[in-house]
């Protein structure tokens, strides 16, 4: 039942976005590979990452739509970026976090919070950009149930 209260939320953020004039906003698709560090598992694992971001260009927020895969598990996550420079900017810092569920963990729900950030190499005066980022993902299962991991991930995002 608590993963229906997130939907009212998504919808909300996803309006507030489109509803944009046209030319205030820029569309992209992304998708990168990395590692993921875990204290639960020694080592790394792979991630693989995958999103749908809207970012006005009147302004350094956007809002993701991503999928992480990593650790057996995907994460559905919705996100805010801040970008520190305009999107025109050939080197693009930027912040990205938010919340989302997680699948397959153990058969009981759960919710997972995220925090990173990264850099966007965009190529000369196209949307082409090359990206890598860190984040740290803190899962909750139930009350003793916490797990940190943090992906590293490198990609590529078009803009539309």
């Amino acid at each position: 039942m608590k993963r229906l209260s997130i939907i009212p939320s998504v919808l909300t953020v996803v309006l507030v976005t489109c509803s944009a004039p046209a030319h205030a906003q820029q569309f992209y698709v992304g998708g990168g590979y990395g590692y993921t560090f875990a204290r639960a598992t020694p080592g790394y694992t792979r991630n693989l990452a995958f999103f749908v971001e809207f970012q006005s260009s009147e302004g350094p927020l956007g809002v993701r739509f991503e999928g992480n895969e990593t650790i057996s598990l995907l994460f559905l996550t919705a996100n805010v970026t801040y970008a520190f420079e305009s999107r025109d900017a050939q080197f693009q810092p930027y912040l990205v976090g938010g919340f989302g569920i997680p699948f397959a963990i153990f058969g009981e729900p759960g919710y997972v919070f995220n925090a990173g950030g990264g850099l966007r190499l965009r190529y000369f005066y196209s949307t082409l950009a090359l990206f890598a980022e860190a984040r740290v993902f803190r899962l909750f299962k139930s009350d003793e149930f916490r797990h940190t991991i943090a992906p590293v991930t490198v990609g590529v995002r078009v803009g539309f």
